[in-house]
């Protein structure tokens, strides 16, 4: 990856794009892509704003939080 904050950026996004279509076609491995995308959420908060930083760190436990089948369908996870 890219030491460049908007190359970083966009790499970021392309891989959590990139996730969201396997996860569409392969149901038999959505756990691992879900934990895959919650380590992508909190690299992108690690390079972002604060508040979208917290916004990117919600989604990361959501994911982690569905990967792991404790998740509640349309809540949100308390901010860390």
């Amino acid at each position: 990856m890219s030491d460049q904050p908007q190359e970083l950026h966009a790499e970021l996004w392309s891989a959590l794009a990139s996730n969201a279509v396997l996860l569409g076609v392969s149901p038999e491995a959505r756990s691992q892509l879900l934990r895959e995308r919650a380590g992508l959420w909190d690299r992108l908060a690690a390079v972002s704003t604060p508040a979208c930083g917290q916004a990117y760190r919600t989604a990361a436990a959501q994911c982690l939080a569905e990967s792991s089948g404790t998740a509640t369908v349309g809540a949100v996870p308390a901010a860390r």
